[in-house]
């Protein structure tokens, strides 16, 4: 049988005996986590790109959320739909084709790719056409398709290998791999076994990822071939590129505005809190003389006290936020905010100040 990608025979091999490894063991709490820190509801609409024989997928369709998985493994595709609750809907696909799959664009409050489902796979080739978009830039297409399929404003979770772990288990003796760190791919020879405990020597790649290297790829080119094409003016350009780092030749802007980005600059640098500023000393270096620099973001507020009084009556008393009360969702945010300071969360607590007056009803 041709494949299009090494993995479909490991997964033709491995079939239901899939479930049986205890790293699967996990969907409930998984899945908990994921309702949680996406602000997963029913009714949203969920894309599971390497669904695999669609344990996520089936578990958040229980939950009463829309999910549709994808997995390049026909065997895969067969087991998850066998059954499957309703709300769950499963086809194979191709998920380096996604990026061309313009039916699924902007479909998606979420999108997840999690165990190295698709992304991280993309790295060793078993057929003509698997070679042609192979290699550690094959997951970079992966990564783009899964942000086309996202809404604006939507979220995307994403699991890949870390690069460290696999170094450190290496040096430990804890992992037999050959780890080639110019490509950043793991390999491993490993057995596994069918649903009748045939075992089978196969070949495993993974691409490893840096926390840097995953912000890289963030740096989407596809983003900026689709924005070229639906804005175009003669005065209108976009370029590929990180604010942190040089863009333009020095002197060559008039002016730079940020608007809400250097936050994320911090957050994805580790919350190191030195980096906002070396972007802005180098987006500084690109100004002419005389160009102008404009910050639109968050500041840090003075240690002060501040009253608010929210109402507590426009939805319920989890923290879930899309159905909890202001006054719910604020207390959750008084425990979770990440500022400059090296703890999250801010002094908070609930109730009337001296001397203020009553609170209306429904409020707090």
């Amino acid at each position: 049988m041709t494949h299009d990608h090494w993995f479909e025979g490991l997964a033709d091999h491995l079939g239901s005996a899939y479930l049986r490894y205890s790293f699967t063991k996990g969907t409930v709490a998984e899945c908990d986590h994921l309702v949680d820190v996406l602000s997963l509801d029913a009714g949203m609409r969920v894309l599971d790109v390497g669904c695999g024989p669609g344990r996520h997928a089936r578990e958040l369709a229980r939950r009463g959320v829309e999910v549709h998985g994808i997995d390049i493994s026909q065997t895969f595709i067969d087991l998850a739909t066998n059954d499957a609750p309703e709300r769950a809907t499963f086809e194979r696909r191709d998920a380096r084709d996604l990026i061309d799959a313009e039916d699924l664009h902007g479909a998606f409050d979420t999108v997840i790719c999690l165990c190295q489902g698709a992304f991280g796979l993309m790295t060793a080739s078993d057929s003509p056409r698997d070679a042609e978009r192979s290699g550690v830039d094959g997951n970079a297409v992966v990564f783009s398709g899964l942000a086309a399929c996202t809404k604006a404003g939507g979220r995307l979770a994403l699991s890949a290998f870390s690069s460290y772990f696999v170094v450190q288990a290496q040096a430990n003796g804890e992992y037999p791999s050959e780890f080639d760190a110019d490509s950043g791919v793991n390999h491993e020879r490993t057995e596994i076994r069918n649903p009748d405990g045939v075992a089978a020597e196969v070949d495993l790649w993974t691409a490893c990822y840096t926390p840097r290297e995953l912000r890289m790829l963030m740096i989407d080119p596809k983003m900026v071939e689709l924005a070229m094409g639906r804005y175009q003016l003669d005065n209108l350009d976009f370029r590929v590129g990180d604010i942190a780092e040089r863009v333009f030749e020095a002197g060559e802007l008039e002016g730079i505005f940020n608007s809400s980005v250097l936050h994320h600059v911090t957050t994805f640098s580790g919350y190191d809190h030195d980096a906002a500023r070396r972007a802005l000393a180098v987006q500084s270096e690109q100004l002419s003389e005389g160009g102008v620099l404009i910050v639109r973001d968050f500041i840090a507020p003075e240690d002060i006290e501040v009253i608010l009084d929210l109402p507590a009556d426009d939805g319920d008393e989890s923290t879930v936020p899309t159905s909890c009360s202001t006054a719910h969702l604020f207390e959750r945010f008084t425990g979770e905010f990440r500022s400059l300071h090296p703890t999250p969360g801010f002094r908070a607590s609930a109730g009337k100040g001296e001397g203020e007056p009553p609170l209306r009803e429904g409020w707090r």
